[in-house]
């Protein structure tokens, strides 16, 4: 409820007729209806673009206002990381983290970034952008604990997801940012310059903040 109207739901897990447990992600005002209705075309959007890749969108169906999602058991991608860090494998961190990277690059809508106007009301506008690649849709939240890592890698959290250009770069870091900053236990990965080592430059650390601050 901290959210704008149109962005505000209600996430809760129920029994379905079959009595199986799914979660349901239901619009809680009429204004939040539409951000409803997009998540689901945001599942269509995905399955083709995760074709062939390890990544799967968890299966959602749309009924009325309200989103129902298969309900997953398994380990995060983050539960993963973090049982490699206890263990201090901090290479092998690195290495499965890079496995992430270049999955991500290989989806097959990687297309060169452009600016549109939907980028500058949401992210701002930054020159440095102008080489790099980009996805066709971009889920910029693919957080490692929105990650269910079984036999394919399942997204189960898609909310945030956008049909115009957004760096892949910029998802990267998102996803390195969180992780190392959701907890001060993973303060080691900060000291080894883990966005360097995943090849992201020192003078992008702060437009991507920036994009951060301007997209919260």
């Amino acid at each position: 409820n901290d959210r704008d109207k149109k962005f505000q739901i209600r996430t809760t897990i129920e029994l379905n007729d079959e009595g199986q447990r799914e979660v349901v992600k239901q619009a809680v005002s009429q204004e939040s209806v539409t951000h409803i209705q997009e998540m689901y075309h945001n599942y269509k959007r995905m399955c083709e673009s995760y074709k062939d890749t390890v990544f799967r969108a968890n299966m959602c169906n749309l009924v009325g206002d309200s989103v129902h999602f298969e309900f997953l058991e398994g380990r995060t991608f983050e539960n993963i990381l973090d049982d490699l860090y206890k263990k201090r494998r901090f290479i092998e961190i690195i290495d499965k983290i890079k496995e992430f990277r270049d999955v991500l690059y290989s989806l097959k809508d990687n297309i060169p970034f452009v600016y549109t106007d939907k980028f500058d009301e949401i992210f701002g506008r930054n020159l440095l952008f102008q080489d790099c690649q980009s996805l066709k849709v971009s889920n910029i939240d693919m957080v490692f604990n929105n990650i269910i890592v079984q036999k394919e890698w399942t997204v189960i959290d898609y909310e945030w997801v956008f049909d115009f250009p957004v760096p892949i770069e910029f998802i990267l870091y998102r996803v390195i940012y969180y992780y190392v900053h959701g907890s001060t236990k993973r303060d080691s990965l900060t000291t080894m310059k883990i966005f360097q080592l995943m090849g992201i430059a020192d003078e992008k650390l702060s437009v991507y903040a920036e994009m951060e601050r301007n997209f919260q």
